[in-house]
């Protein structure tokens, strides 16, 4: 099967990771496999891993003015359509889909959840930011309402962002999951943690250093928790917005936490290998690929209860699920007092991610969808 993705950039620091993991999947799997991205921010060495599963990447020209979309579309739609792909999965915003719509190839679009009021990120004063986020949220419905219903075939990673399709877009749509077991780890990682004794529990936080993110919730959760035993806290993250870590930096003075900005692929294996538990705080955990990589490592998480937490950890059986500030420390207490426990919620949610969140199992999900769109593109 000829198959196209559509990406914005290849990064694996960025939304583009799913695509670029299952483009490197469809290769593995025999399929002459395409990659389309924009060349402005993409990495070099990744560009080269991705090359040597067996993938083509075509890199595309980005507009820089608004006045150039219509023809850029034309263009981009006429290079997509001459090469003749079977089928197209995108992984993108509008632009893109409109490119593809008009190559009049069958595609599926992947939606991964709408985040809104994204001026609240912003450093400006709160009047200016509570008037324009109204506007920024139209904006987005616009924008999603029309990538979404270009075609019919869609798309989720999670139930949580299925029910939030439907209630705001109107729109059905089919439930894969991502996966943990990222092409980009370095292979000789740890199996589930032979010692259930160690002198120092090991916390990670892994994402976007952003404000809805809420690494200060845990990091105020953190302050409740005795010194003795021993613990330590490592947000490892990209693309920070500068006023929000240096107001991390200041939470944090005192405690045991370290920040980490953009680790490498490499590092950031390490960094699973020598975690105990896995936190998150994230209010649109879509899915959360962090999260399925942790159990991918054996490690049993602690989240708070946003979006699809409860998707990703079975509640006292790979991890806890919080509804409180309160309740998050209490677990957090309990399993760093209980290593024995820690280890055998670890070995569950490694069995979690072998079975429900691997990037094999995920691949084949979409490859049966493209064969369905294929046999039936118009439903």
């Amino acid at each position: 099967m000829n198959i196209a993705l559509v990406t914005h950039e290849i990064s694996t620091h960025s939304g583009s990771r799913s695509a670029i993991e299952l483009a490197v999947r469809f290769a593995r799997l025999g399929h002459p496999t395409y990659l389309y991205a924009y060349s402005r921010n993409s990495e070099q060495l990744t560009k080269n891993l991705i090359e040597k599963s067996g993938v083509t990447i075509f890199f595309l020209s980005r507009p820089q003015h608004i006045w150039q979309f219509p023809i850029w579309v034309y263009q981009t739609s006429n290079l997509i359509a001459n090469r003749n792909h079977q089928i197209i999965s995108v992984h993108a915003s509008l632009i893109l889909n409109l490119a593809v719509y008009f190559s009049r190839l069958p595609y599926v679009t992947t939606y991964y959840g709408s985040q809104w009021s994204p001026l609240s990120e912003r450093p400006w004063p709160e009047s200016i930011i509570k008037f324009l986020n109204p506007l920024a949220n139209l904006i987005i419905w616009i924008q999603t309402f029309i990538t979404l219903h270009l075609t019919s075939h869609i798309v989720t990673i999670s139930r949580y962002c299925q029910t939030e399709l439907l209630h705001f877009y109107k729109t059905r749509s089919q439930v894969i999951y991502l996966a943990g077991d990222s092409y980009f780890f370095t292979k000789n990682h740890k199996s589930p943690i032979a010692n259930s004794q160690y002198s120092v529990t090991k916390l990670l936080s892994v994402s976007r250093i952003t404000p809805y993110k809420n690494f200060h919730l845990l990091i105020n959760c953190l302050k409740n928790i005795p010194s003795r035993p021993r613990w330590e806290l490592i947000v490892a993250g990209s693309q920070p917005v500068p006023s929000y870590l240096q107001q991390l930096r200041n939470l944090s003075q005192g405690l045991p936490v370290k920040f980490i900005i953009n680790p490498s692929d490499r590092f950031l294996t390490h960094l699973y290998d020598q975690t105990n538990l896995y936190l998150s705080a994230d209010k649109y955990l879509f899915f959360g690929l962090p999260v399925a990589e942790a159990s991918y490592h054996s490690i049993p998480s602690i989240l708070f209860n946003y979006s699809a937490a409860s998707e990703l950890v079975n509640h006292r059986q790979t991890g806890y699920i919080a509804n409180n500030s309160h309740q998050f420390s209490s677990y957090l207490i309990k399993l760093i007092n209980n290593h024995g426990l820690t280890k055998h919620l670890g070995i569950n949610a490694k069995r979690l991610s072998d079975k429900k969140f691997n990037w094999t199992l995920t691949s084949k999900e979409y490859l049966k969808t493209f064969r369905q769109i294929i046999k039936n593109p118009n439903p």
